[in-house]
């Protein structure tokens, strides 16, 4: 099962995400969801497009290491114990 990302962790393009959610944490760091935001260095600042198909957060699908970006990033690390589905 794929980790769950959080605001901070990094992305293939060499980036991070920076915008989560406010009031849900995995590992006490924010939850990172589709529509939120990774800062590409190559392409500027671009949505997670994809997430997890049954696990929501504040009505939107989780983001998880392996899922994408509007650029073609994928999210590269993410929480160290807490995971959602395939």
């Amino acid at each position: 099962m794929p980790k769950l990302a959080r605001l901070g962790d990094p992305g293939s393009h060499g980036g991070a995400i920076i915008t989560a959610s406010d009031d849900t944490f995995w590992n006490g760091i924010g939850a990172a969801r589709v529509g939120d935001i990774y800062g590409c260095p190559i392409h500027g600042p671009n949505p997670i497009v994809e997430g997890s198909p049954d696990v929501y957060v504040n009505s939107r699908r989780a983001a998880r290491v392996g899922d994408a970006t509007a650029c073609g990033a994928v999210i590269a690390d993410g929480s160290p114990d807490t995971y959602a589905n395939d």
